[in-house]
C-alpha cells in the first residue's frame, strides 16, 4: 500500500512493448507549483508466481516530457528480499515481537534499492 502513495493525480499513457501477462504498470504525474514529478509503478508476477532463476529486463521510455535534469529512485518489492511476513514467521509468528524482532521485520520492508538516487 505504501507504494501507492507515490502516485500522482494525473494518469499517463503507458504501453508495454512485450506482451507479458505478469507485467503490470501504472504511470502518473503530479504537478506542484512550477515543478512536477512522474511516478511509475511496475509489477512483475503475482502472489503465486516466484521466479528467482530468471532476470527480467524492462525498458522504460518517457515521451512528451520536457527535458531537464531527471532523477529516479528504484524500490524493489518481491517475495524473497522484501517480505516482512516471512521474517515474522521465521520468529515463530510472535503476537508481540521483541524490539530486535521488530527491527528485523522493518529491515525487510520496501526501501529504495541500495538507498541511492540516480541521475
Amino acid at each position: 500500500m505504501a507504494l501507492l502513495s507515490f502516485l500522482g493525480d494525473e494518469s499517463l499513457e503507458e504501453e508495454a512493448t512485450e506482451s507479458d501477462p505478469l507485467l503490470t504498470t501504472i504511470a502518473t504525474r503530479c504537478k506542484h507549483g512550477k515543478g512536477s514529478f512522474v511516478s511509475v509503478i511496475m509489477g512483475y508476477g503475482n502472489e503465486s508466481h516466484v521466479d528467482t532463476g530468471r532476470v527480467k529486463i524492462v525498458n522504460v521510455v518517457f515521451k512528451n516530457l520536457l527535458s531537464c535534469d531527471w532523477k529516479f529512485l528504484v524500490y524493489r518489492l518481491d517475495n524473497i528480499n522484501t517480505n516482512p511476513y516471512m521474517v515474522w514467521q521465521s520468529f515463530n509468528s510472535p503476537v508481540f515481537p521483541s524490539e530486535y524482532e521488530r527491527s528485523k521485520i522493518r529491515e525487510a520492508e520496501v526501501t529504495p534499492e541500495n538507498n541511492v538516487i540516480c541521475d
